[in-house]
């Protein structure tokens, strides 16, 4: 809140002595974004983004690394909001923009290209995503090193594409590489090392390796809760990946808890008309139906 009003009082005086298409108006106009889509309100990050990306091609051409950075913001924050395509688009100008004006090597060009494969993953195109992270991996090391943050970022989520192949023993080497380095760059206690975690316990869920897949579960939920809080969306996720764990040893008292726990959460996190809320109650009704009581399913 403090940043976003030191932000707004800049960009009001930027704007009253310098005019709107100045390029310190634009800079103002991106940090905004950035603190907007932090604090969640997508919509309004998207449009301080569009804003300050005109102004930036305006002042510099279409081809400066400002105005890649921007592209490249739009990028990510369409992630979040789902929308793939318009993502993967404005990823590709930000890759394009970068490699004219940093060259292949540089770290922004690896940001990218995890980036893209992120989408392509998303998007369910598995191969054409592990070549874009082979790429920002290989970028990585050499920008870096083997135990920077942004190495296990990529392991992280080659992991999670290897795991989506039906490639569990691979994923699983990933993922403990990329939790090696979490633990070393963030310590024990980062919510990285929690999503690691929780990512190591759906393989060993795969695996039905049901013991070492709960042990996963729980120490995600218990870096996640200190971290972000109890009504978290993250600890919704790791409350039905328990439940799912507790079912599947017959467990449905347990399974039930963590699945009321999970769609309370959701409910007041996503609203109850969200599709998060529409799968807990469905797992629910599977409980409820393995219990024998059908009524309530």
């Amino acid at each position: 809140e403090k940043a976003m009003f030191h932000y707004n009082k800049a960009l009001s005086i930027y704007i009253q002595s310098v005019g709107s298409s100045h390029v310190d108006v634009a800079k103002t106009q991106n940090y905004i974004g950035i603190v907007l889509e932090q604090q969640g309100k997508f919509d309004e990050a998207l449009e301080m983004y569009e804003t300050s990306l005109k102004t930036k091609i305006q002042a510099f051409g279409s081809c400066h690394v400002r105005v890649a950075n921007t592209e490249g913001n739009i990028g990510s924050l369409l992630i979040n909001m789902g929308d793939f395509e318009n993502a993967l688009f404005h990823l590709q100008k930000a890759l394009e923009i970068y490699l004219k004006s940093v060259g292949p090597s540089h770290a922004s060009v690896a940001s990218t290209e995890m980036n893209i494969g992120i989408v392509l993953e998303s998007m369910g195109d598995y191969e054409n995503a592990l070549l874009h992270l082979q790429k920002a991996l290989e970028i990585f090391v050499q920008a870096f090193d083997h135990s920077h943050a942004s190495v296990a970022d990529t392991y992280l989520n080659m992991g999670v594409v290897e795991d989506k192949l039906g490639n569990f023993e691979k994923a699983l080497e990933l993922y403990e590489k990329a939790l090696e380095i979490f633990l070393k760059c963030h310590g024990p206690a980062h919510v990285k090392v929690a999503l690691t975690h929780n990512n190591i316990g759906k393989v060993y869920l795969h695996l039905a390796d049901f013991e070492k897949a709960m042990f996963h579960y729980n120490k995600a939920q218990s870096i996640y809760i200190p971290s972000v809080g109890s009504s978290h969306e993250s600890a919704a996720v790791t409350n039905n990946n328990i439940g799912e764990v507790c079912c599947h040893i017959g467990d449905y008292e347990k399974a039930m808890f963590h699945y009321n726990k999970a769609l309370s959460i959701y409910i007041q996190s996503v609203g109850s008309s969200h599709v998060d809320v529409a799968k807990t109650q469905n797992y629910i009704g599977i409980v409820l139906e393995q219990q024998g009581k059908f009524d309530e399913a």
